[in-house]
């Protein structure tokens, strides 16, 4: 009875070292340390370009991301839809009545051109119809008495325009 204990609590002690998992080296891992060259851009934000925020949803919308310098959406074949600017992502969405509806994530600028060449802004909104898009609700305007009534119907919902106004 003793013999089998102690090969369990054996068993059990061995468990918890790390086998077969690196060590740093000599000196100190500094050899594990990354680059300064490629730290951060997987996930830094691009920068967009030639953006438009729309009205009834205040979801920025744009032609083009520095992470793509050669896809651009067509404002003439897409003038509801755009990349949303966002860190690791490539995502373009259309702007449909109150919801956004997805036109594909892509993980890469190829992929990105593909689904803009093979999408029309009509069949994305088409989604709406089958539950597959996220209802935005509108920016209410504020209320305040201090707020100018002209100002705040000119903001066409965008809340930062709201703040000028007050």
């Amino acid at each position: 009875m003793r013999l089998p204990l102690s090969l369990l609590a054996l068993l059990l002690a061995t468990g918890c070292l790390e086998v077969g998992l690196p060590t740093d080296s000599v000196d100190g891992g500094a050899d594990a340390q990354p680059d300064d060259d490629d730290e951060g851009d997987d996930d830094a934000t691009p920068i967009a370009h030639d953006c438009v925020r729309d009205p009834v949803t205040s979801v920025e919308l744009c032609a083009a991301l520095s992470a793509c310098p050669d896809v651009w959406v067509e404002r003439d074949r897409f003038p509801h839809c755009g990349f949303r600017n966002r860190a690791g992502v490539i995502d373009l969405v259309c702007a449909c009545d109150g919801f956004i509806c997805s036109m594909g994530l892509a993980a890469t600028c190829q992929q990105a051109k593909e689904l803009l060449a093979t999408q029309s802004e009509l069949a994305v909104c088409m989604q709406v119809h089958e539950g597959r898009c996220l209802e935005v609700e509108p920016q209410q305007p504020p209320t305040d008495p201090k707020c100018d009534p002209v100002c705040i119907s000119e903001c066409a919902g965008a809340p930062s325009c709201y703040e000028l106004c007050c």
